[in-house]
Order: structure tokens, then sequence, then C-alpha cells
């Protein structure tokens, strides 16, 4: 199995949350370095956990020949930053040898499911703190500025809460549709809609070239945006939603709906 993610999204904890019968072994520590060049490591447990392995030269052809020799126990999970995607897809091929999974940074959905906060309080949080489970966890404004200036990719952006909200949609979006690639195979997507008049709406997530749903992302304005009914007359099978952040009533017009933010982050569903 290879799971990748950005830094310090949570992928070495998962890992050793998985099993409690595992061996753990970071290529960049000098001690696990040398078992792993000698091959040492303790084959009588369920999971051996190869923590930036991709950093090792040839790690795919040396990683094949632990597989095909040695078979399916104990069970190998190779973990890396998102770059292990780059070097999954290039050289040595892995083809049917492994399982590959993405690790997102935690999303108003989880955050209800796993911790019990109520969806209204997750977004206010994630927009203030961002989605990496050290400062949302930490809840301190100055930690989560400090931990941005040393990770470049926690996909933090600057400016105001229009574009933090869209960032935030994007990111729940993507999670999701990664998931349903990781776990079905499925081919997904995430575009957005434009046409020649300049007509925009932000989010069409697709799976297997089947658009799901439409979406608009707006602060304030609670006034259904005309673009949607303009691109829903050509997509019939993309259900039209607009999201909108302290929205106080929800409402319906033909075949749109409008919903609080915090409420569609929470429930969504994309099948």
């Amino acid at each position: 199995m290879l799971l990748s993610g950005p830094r310090q999204v949570g992928k070495t904890t998962l890992s050793k949350q998985l099993t409690p019968a595992h061996f753990y072994l970071n290529y960049d520590a000098t001690s696990d370095r040398r078992i792993i060049k000698a091959e040492e490591w303790n084959r009588d447990t369920k999971l051996v956990i190869f923590d930036e392995l991709h950093k090792m030269k040839k790690w795919k052809s040396w990683i094949k020949g632990i597989y095909d020799t040695e078979g399916t126990s104990p069970s190998l999970l190779v973990t890396g930053s998102a770059r292990l995607d780059t070097y999954r897809k290039g050289g040595e091929s892995l083809a049917g040898r492994f399982f590959y999974y993405r690790l997102h940074p935690l999303t108003v959905k989880e955050i209800c499911h796993y911790l019990g906060e109520d969806s209204e309080t997750a977004l206010d949080k994630l927009v203030k703190l961002g989605g990496f489970p050290e400062p949302y966890i930490k809840d301190s404004e100055t930690f989560a500025k400090r931990f941005r200036r040393i990770h470049y990719d926690t996909g933090a952006v600057e400016g105001d809460l229009g574009a933090k909200l869209e960032n935030m949609v994007a990111c729940a979006l993507l999670r999701e549709l990664h998931l349903i690639e990781d776990t079905t195979g499925s081919r997904v997507a995430l575009h957005y809609l434009r046409d020649k008049e300049k007509h925009e709406v932000d989010f069409l997530p697709v799976v297997d070239n089947r658009p799901l749903c439409m979406l608009e992302v707006k602060v304030g304005d609670e006034n259904f945006s005309p673009s949607l009914f303009r691109f829903h007359s050509k997509l019939k099978t993309a259900k039209p939603f607009q999201i909108v952040y302290g929205l106080k009533y929800k409402k319906s017009k033909d075949s749109a709906r409008m919903l609080p933010a915090h409420e569609f982050l929470r429930d969504f569903q994309l099948s």
C-alpha cells in the first residue's frame, strides 16, 4: 500500500493506528536506514511501515523485489509526501502490486463525525486555523500562523473570507473525489464552468465523465446565481447548489437549492 499526502497531515500517526502489531521504519533516521538497506526488519508482525522511502534511490525497484520474493506477509505500507504520487507514475512499474491512497487535511464532515464538533464551529475554526491536525487541535491562531510559515504546502490561501471559503470547499470536494478514485478505481475530476459570455460556476465534480453537481460558493449573497440555472439547462444531471456562509434560511428554486455552507460541507455525498 502507498499512502501519500502533504507534510504534517497525519500519515505517520494514521499508519501506526492501523494495528498495534506494526514495525515502523523511517528512512530519514540513520539507524532505521541501516535496517532497511540490510533488510533486517521484524517479519513476525502484521504490518511494516516504511516512512519517507521515496528518498531512497530506486526505491520502487527495491520494494518490488521485496514484494516479489517475500509475498504479502507481513503487509507493507509506504508513506511519503505528495511527491510520492509523482514517483508512483514514472519509472519502474509497481502495477498489480499495490493500492494507492491519498490523505487530506481535515474537513467539516470529518470533524463533526470524529471529533464531535458542530458543523458551524468546525467551519469557523477551519477558516481561522486551516485543516492540518496540529494547529486545528491546538486551536491557536498564533500557532497556525507559525505553522503556515514553516509548511508551505498547507493549501492555505491569503485573502478575504470568500477566497478562504472557496478554497475550503475545493479541498473538501477534492478529498471526496480522491476517496472515490482510491477506493473504487473510478476516474474523477474537479472542474469549474465558464462560457464565452463569462457566466461562471465555481465547481463541477465529475466521476467517470458524469457531472454529479454544480456548486456556487458565496459569503453573503442570498439571491440565486443566474449562472446555476443557465448551466443546469445544459447539464441536466448535475444538481445545482448555492452554498452560502452564514445563511439563515434554506431556499429552493426550480431544481436549485441554497444551503448554509457548514451544513452542506457536513452532509454532502458525491455518488
